[in-house]
């Protein structure tokens, strides 16, 4: 994008549910990061810029490995407790403004083993 603009292009979801999950943290993050690029019109490999969450088990090697990115350009994550998710979408945001990524995806997700 040129001019320092950026927009959330995609979302994704799992179902939610109570309790334990069946599926692990990392299963739900990527059905679910799968699930926005999908609803932002594009292919997983085009994913140039990676966001897990800071508390979760994913890495952006999941990713890669599993979407078959093939020029990641920016993994980060970004700890600040309840900003977080605000947080890495500013980082993302300012990625896309400069010039460094054109799609950044960020993933969040639990499976209730965490007791939260």
């Amino acid at each position: 994008m040129s001019g320092g603009l950026a927009a959330v292009s995609g979302i994704g979801e799992t179902i939610y549910a109570r309790g334990v999950s069946e599926r692990s943290s990392l299963a739900l993050q990527l059905e679910a990061g799968l699930r926005a690029v999908r609803d932002a019109g594009l292919q997983p490999a085009d994913i140039d810029g990676i966001l897990p969450m800071a508390t979760g088990s994913a890495l952006a090697e999941d990713f890669i490995q599993n979407f078959g990115i093939r020029d990641l350009r920016l993994s980060a994550t970004v700890p600040m407790g309840g900003a977080s998710a605000v947080a890495s979408l500013q980082l993302a945001c300012a990625a896309v403004g400069a010039g460094i990524c054109r799609h950044v995806l960020l993933v969040a997700g639990r499976d209730g083993r965490g007791g939260a």
